[in-house]
């Protein structure tokens, strides 16, 4: 393996959870807002890039303190994509280092995106994401999460047709020492580090 993300052309993505802001009081369920942690990985499954994208209200209600719900949580199974020209699993929102012309800077690492809700099944929540000016990606990525059967579709309502903003968050080898995919342990450290639920 190497030892840092390498250029590649076909990836996989791993939805990894969903998470609703709340306020057991409140009325209106597009008040609050809801984060989603993904993760890609080149095919070969050697580095994990994660990610988390976050609807309009989101990032507020985690300032707030809201406390959040798991929706869903640990991929169904992957889904493929491809990027018109290399990228490593770091630059899935542009070019992170400045040998490859990105920037070091607020918001660097950060793309608008468009959310679409397309889960016709019981047991999984499958999202759609179109990564606006990544250069890189022309397709929407699809992301498919285990259900948490305790919650219902209502829940999701502001993932439909929704736009919000994804942000590259870290790498990490795909399997050493350990996996890292898939492990709920490893996936709530990374939502209590990053998602503040």
């Amino acid at each position: 393996m190497t030892t840092s993300p390498t250029p590649q052309t076909e990836f996989e993505a791993w939805g990894q959870g969903i998470y609703r802001f709340a306020d057991d009081t409140g009325v209106n369920k597009r008040d609050f807002g809801t984060a989603v942690l993904f993760a890609i990985s080149d095919v070969k499954r050697q580095w994990l890039g994660w990610y988390r994208v976050e609807t309009a209200r989101a990032s507020d209600a985690a300032l707030t303190g809201a406390g959040s719900k798991a929706l869903g949580e640990k991929s169904s199974h992957p889904s493929r994509f491809v990027s018109e020209t290399p990228m490593t699993v770091e630059e899935l929102c542009g070019p992170i280092l400045h040998s490859h012309g990105g920037h070091t800077g607020y918001g660097s690492a950060t793309r608008q995106v468009f959310i679409h809700l397309a889960s016709p099944r019981q047991s999984e929540i499958a999202i759609s994401l179109k990564i606006l000016r990544s250069g890189l990606i022309d397709r929407p990525i699809r992301l498919y999460t285990k259900k948490n059967p305790m919650f219902d579709r209502i829940y999701l309502i502001d993932l439909n047709n929704e736009w919000g903003f994804v942000t590259f968050l870290m790498s990490e080898p795909f399997s050493y020492p350990i996996r890292h995919i898939n492990v709920i342990e490893r996936l709530r450290l990374i939502r209590r580090n990053f998602v503040g639920a």
